[in-house]
């Protein structure tokens, strides 16, 4: 799976899919499908393809 949250400031997700709050508000957390996501071999950058299989969480994160 590929983690992705839609505001880093809100909360950031790793590699192993565990959400860390930074600060209060909402944030969407994405997920994509290895099999369906291309990360770039050629040292280029994270750059996916999301046009696959994905899944999408709305969190709230209280003070």
């Amino acid at each position: 799976m590929i983690w992705a949250s839609g505001n880093p400031e809100i909360a950031t997700v790793d590699k192993f899919g565990v959400l860390h709050a930074h600060q209060a508000g909402e944030v969407i957390i994405n997920t994509y499908s290895w099999d369906d996501a291309n990360p770039s071999a050629k040292n280029e950058g994270e750059t996916y393809s999301t046009s696959g299989i994905k899944g999408e969480v709305r969190i709230v994160i209280a003070e």
